[in-house]
């Protein structure tokens, strides 16, 4: 029967079942635990309380950590150059955007900070940061469509 295969791994069998611990045969011992005196019931409500807490408090740390990530983002997004202030942008494409434009910003700065130790002139790099801020706008403008 489905109901019984449902109750056997149901989380309220899994903690009165759980290994070492031994089947209360005594009727009038049965519904409590010997070593605390309180009820299996309330063990279970318990159980399922903390987990439901701990639940909401992992899912408010995730919505803060979220929060926190994405105005670091809208932060970055106003930093780096853009065609259009009003153009949402991924995150991968400000991310792409803003290593052009360091780039860029350091050989302004006499520094040299490509993959390759290159030293590309200003010119290759301003011309870089204009191409990826084509780019990612064409990309997301495609999406939108």
């Amino acid at each position: 029967d489905s109901g019984d295969r449902l109750r056997v791994f149901s989380v309220e069998s899994l903690i009165r079942d759980r290994p070492g611990t031994s089947t209360v045969t005594d009727p009038a011992a049965a519904g409590t635990d010997k070593k605390k005196g309180t009820s299996i019931q309330s063990q279970q409500r318990n159980y399922k309380n903390m987990t439901r807490e701990r639940r909401i408090e992992a899912n408010a740390r995730e919505r803060t950590r979220v929060h926190t990530i994405s105005a670091a983002f809208d932060t970055l997004r106003r930093a780096v150059p853009a065609y259009s202030h009003n153009q949402k942008l991924s995150k991968l494409s400000v991310l792409r955007i803003a290593c052009s434009y360091i780039l860029t910003l350091s050989r302004v700065a006499g520094n040299d900070y490509s993959a390759d130790g290159s030293q590309p002139p200003l010119s290759e790099c301003v011309d870089n940061v204009s191409r990826t801020i084509q780019l990612e706008g064409k990309l997301r403008k495609k999406k939108d469509d």
